[in-house]
């Protein structure tokens, strides 16, 4: 198995700019031969969003984002991308940090962040609800641990 780390410069809150980037990256690490791309934490939103985590309708067109990069990434590898998911829970924060492992189109498992940093620039459990607990996700027969930055 080949895996791609792939490294880029978003912008917060340039949903449309960072998916684009997104699906060229996946384009390219699939050319060269990998089989899981794996992208950084808030990829698709632009490290730290902030306040914009505030704007229900910021979160909802991220989910709209999702959809795009998912629906555009090459069908035949998986992607790891990093984005904020809606807490649908009656209590807590807003939404959720996490990993999301795409392929075919479909988002196959969602690892929510643990860890909340609360120190020096973050103010990470200002924006989001922690999860209770880590999990491991299988895909395409293998086990794979996800984290979210420091966990």
């Amino acid at each position: 198995m080949r895996i791609a780390i792939v490294q880029m410069n978003p912008t917060v809150g340039d949903l449309e700019g960072n998916s684009e980037a997104i699906i060229d990256q996946a384009h390219q690490a699939r050319e060269r031969g990998a089989d899981l791309a794996v992208f950084s934490e808030l990829c698709v939103v632009g490290y730290p969003p902030q306040d914009l985590l505030e704007n229900r309708f910021f979160v909802d067109a991220t989910q709209q984002a999702l959809q795009h990069i998912a629906h555009n990434v090459p069908q035949d590898m998986g992607v790891i991308v990093g984005a904020p998911v809606p807490n649908r829970g009656p209590v807590g924060k807003r939404a959720y940090n996490a990993a999301l492992l795409y392929e075919g189109g479909e988002r196959l498992a969602t690892v929510r962040k643990t860890l909340l940093p609360t120190y020096d620039i973050f103010d990470e459990h200002r924006y989001f609800e922690p999860a209770q607990e880590r999990r491991i996700v299988e895909w395409r027969g293998l086990k794979l641990g996800l984290h979210v930055c420091e966990e």
